[in-house]
This record gives structure tokens, sequence and C-alpha cells, in this order.
């Protein structure tokens, strides 16, 4: 399956934050060590999901889950690879560096034209 480039701006995560009213700091501010703000992970599962559908629109996801290995950070570079295998797709979201950032699967279900 395509891969898609992703880059999040600190603007897409103030407007995620104004409708899912989570402001904690962490996603705003630099931290201590001089990191850049994480982007929020619903955010991250959010985008998976639309790139994935948008690619194949006669789909509709009927549960999904995903494990954080590393912070997204606001403004890095990432990738999203989708592997399916009949109802079930793999999500890998990749960091410029090739960093396997997020890995997690989808199930989807095909739409009935009935």
């Amino acid at each position: 399956m395509k891969r898609f480039k992703s880059f999040i701006t600190i603007k897409e995560v103030i407007r995620y934050a104004e409708v899912s009213n989570d402001f904690a700091a962490i996603h705003f501010t630099e931290r201590a060590d001089g990191k850049k703000p994480i982007v929020h992970g619903m955010y991250v599962m959010g985008i998976a999901q639309s790139l994935f559908l948008k690619e194949y629109a006669g789909y509709w996801i009927t549960d999904y889950e995903m494990t954080f290995l590393r912070p997204v950070m606001v403004n890095d570079s990432i990738s999203f690879h989708f592997e399916q295998a009949q109802s079930k797709v793999t999500v890998y979201v990749y960091q410029a560096h090739a960093q396997l950032c997020v890995k997690g699967s989808m199930i989807i279900q095909e739409i009935s034209r009935g």
C-alpha cells in the first residue's frame, strides 16, 4: 500500500485542542530538555484513519488500536504506511529518520451497497 507523508504544525495542534478541549501544556510548550511539544495521540490516530479512508472510500473502520513507541513532536516530518491483510490493516508511523514511532491496527469492513 501507499505511504503518506505528513507534517503536523503547531497551528494544527491548536485547532485539534480547540475541538478536543485538550489544552495540556505538553502539546504547546517546549519542554525543559529542549524537546518540542508533543502532538495529541488521538490526532495522529485520526490522521491515519482519514488517510486510509481517503484512499479506500469503500470501507469503514469498526475498531482500532495504536501503541506509541515514541512521541510525535510538533513540526516532525512523519510518514504513514499501511499493510492490509483481509479485514485488518496494520498502521506504521515513522519519523524522518525511519524511526518507528507508532504502530497500530484497524479492523475494516466493506460498506454494503444495498
